[in-house]
Order: structure tokens, then C-alpha cells, then sequence
């Protein structure tokens, strides 16, 4: 420390907290984390201290203003797990930290990670930047079962432009073909119209022009009314295709899930 060497002074003082968390250790390991702006671990190494120290112990003064200072300058964090299993574990920043996950946590301001492991279910990933002095509550929970297919794609979003147009060409190509259907349809009645008429309402024709005229008119009405059919059942299929292909392109029901933050090193709760 004396040399200036912080980061190796700070690793040796918490190696020999291992072996041996005596109070003047304590304290040297809350200085040199402050001095690497590790601030949380310099919180937790101040708070150890002062159980260790005795009432009359003279360095208690200096650690509860240093705690206090420190307090001041972190940022707090309560997690609510929403849907967790007995098994369900929260790990914030690489380090698992245990229950009630809603207890307000010192944590160093910045941005950290949770994520949220869980048997038979993917792991769930969150992520939040935590101000200093302020208080943020995040909801976490766990990721989709196993057995779930998961894409980060168009469809996993229910964005389907693909899908939507393919049901908008179908749909207009259906109603053009109900229309060409309905045109048809008019014409073979006005053919077989035609065809009634020429022989005077269904009696005798009075010469062959006029039979074989009024036979013309019932095979072109026959063969309109075939065309008009097709179309029709065409254009039906289609445009109920084509409808059913953009009410499906929509988005689908998404689960909810709250962004995290994260906590810091130890885990410690106020």
C-alpha cells in the first residue's frame, strides 16, 4: 500500500481476511477498495469491522463516518421474483444471492446484470443501470420452458410482413375472382333470358333460325354459369386464405417481463 501498488495490496488484505478477519485488516481492505472506487466492497469491509471492534475500540468513530459516507454514494436495489420455483436461483453480476430477493441491497452505481436459473426453464437475462442514491425495484422471473422453441426473429416478435402480404395478395386475387364470379353469373342469366325469349317463353320456336339462335344462347348460358361457379369457389378460398393469413400475421401474446439490475459483490443486505 505504502508503495502504491492498490490493487495488490487490496488482494493481499483480503486473502489475509480469509485466514483471519481481524479489524485492522478490515479497515486497510475498506481504504484500498475506496481507493480503487470499489465502493460496495469498501462499505462491506467498513460494516465487518465495526463487529469486530470492541466498544471502546477508538477506530469506531472513523468507520461508522466512512460507512455513512459510503452509503451516500451507492445505489439501492430490491428484486421481486415473480413465478419462481423452490429451485429458482438469482445470480446478479456472476455471484447467486439468496432470499428475500425483494430486501433493499446497497449496490455500486452502474450497470449490472441478473440472470434468473431455474430447472427445466431457460435461463432469463436482465439488465439495468442503477443510480447512485437512488432506489430502483425490479422485477425479474424465469425464461421460457425448455421444451419451448425460442427465436430473436421476425416471427418470435409476430412481426410477419412476409405473411401479411402473402394474405393481402390472396385476399384482393379472391374478391377480383368473386367479382369476375358475379359478372359471369349475371351474363348466363341474361343468356338463358335471351334463350326463353327467342321461342316465345318456352313455346315451339317458329323456325329453325330461331331454335338453333335459341339453342346458342342456352349453351353460352350454361357455359357462363359454369365460369361464374368456378370463379365464385375460387375467389372464396381465396379470400378467406387471405383473410386468415393477416389476422394470424399479427403479433401474438408476448410474456411479460420485467428489466433487472444487479447488485454488487457481496450481497450483503442493509
Amino acid at each position: 500500500m505504502a508503495r502504491g501498488d492498490v490493487a495488490a495490496a487490496c488482494a493481499k488484505f483480503d486473502a489475509s481476511r480469509s485466514l483471519e478477519p481481524a479489524v485492522g485488516t478490515l479497515l486497510n481492505l475498506g481504504e484500498c477498495s475506496q481507493k480503487l472506487a470499489r465502493k460496495r466492497v469498501a462499505w462491506v469491509a467498513y460494516r465487518e469491522a465495526l463487529r469486530f471492534m470492541t466498544p471502546t475500540d477508538d477506530r469506531r468513530a472513523l468507520a461508522r463516518e466512512r460507512v455513512a459516507a459510503l452509503e451516500s454514494q451507492l445505489g439501492r436495489l430490491a428484486l421481486r421474483l415473480e413465478n419462481g420455483t423452490p429451485d429458482t436461483k438469482v445470480v446478479v453480476d456472476g455471484e447467486p444471492i439468496g432470499a428475500p430477493y425483494d430486501a433493499v441491497r446497497l449496490v455500486e452505481p452502474g450497470r449490472h446484470e441478473v440472470r434468473v436459473v431455474a430447472a427445466g426453464r431457460h435461463d432469463a437475462l436482465f439488465a439495468v443501470t442503477v443510480e447512485e442514491a437512488k432506489t430502483a425495484t425490479l422485477l425479474v422471473a424465469p425464461g421460457s420452458h425448455a421444451s419451448t422453441v425460442r427465436s430473436d426473429g421476425p416471427e418470435a416478435r409476430g412481426d410477419r410482413p412476409g405473411r401479411r402480404a402473402t394474405g393481402l395478395v390472396l385476399g384482393g386475387t379472391g374478391v377480383a375472382l368473386l367479382a369476375g364470379g358475379a359478372i359471369f353469373g349475371v351474363s348466363a342469366l341474361s343468356s338463358a333470358a335471351g334463350a326463353r325469349g327467342r321461342c316465345g317463353g318456352g313455346l315451339a320456336c317458329e323456325n329453325t333460325a330461331a331454335l338453333d339462335a335459341s339453342r346458342a344462347d342456352a349453351r353460352t348460358a350454361t357455359t357462363r354459369a359454369t365460369v361464374s361457379t368456378v370463379l365464385l369457389s375460387a375467389g372464396a378460398v381465396a379470400t378467406a386464405v387471405g383473410l386468415y393469413l393477416w389476422i394470424t400475421s399479427g403479433a401474438p401474446a408476448t410474456r411479460s417481463a420485467s428489466r433487472a439490475g444487479a447488485r454488487a459483490a457481496s450481497g450483503l443486505e442493509l
